[in-house]
């Protein structure tokens, strides 16, 4: 669907949503492939902080009864 605007400040998008999520995503898995190909403890530094970041934000945040 297009429509015509003559006092628009920018055109229609070029891209659906689904397509710019895709090309967003394509140069940072090839970055991160690169990365674990050619630096092998990137791998495991990077499970280590994914691994950090969850447990801070997952955390069961409530008091434990101490015995």
């Amino acid at each position: 669907m297009t429509y015509y605007c003559e006092f628009c400040l920018f055109g229609p998008p070029r891209f659906a949503i689904w397509q710019s999520c895709l090309i967003g995503f394509l140069p940072l898995a090839v970055v991160l492939g690169a990365l674990i190909f050619g630096y092998r403890e990137f791998f495991h530094a990077f499970l280590r902080g994914l691994r950090r970041v969850s447990r801070f934000l997952f955390e069961d945040l409530t008091p434990r009864p101490t015995d």
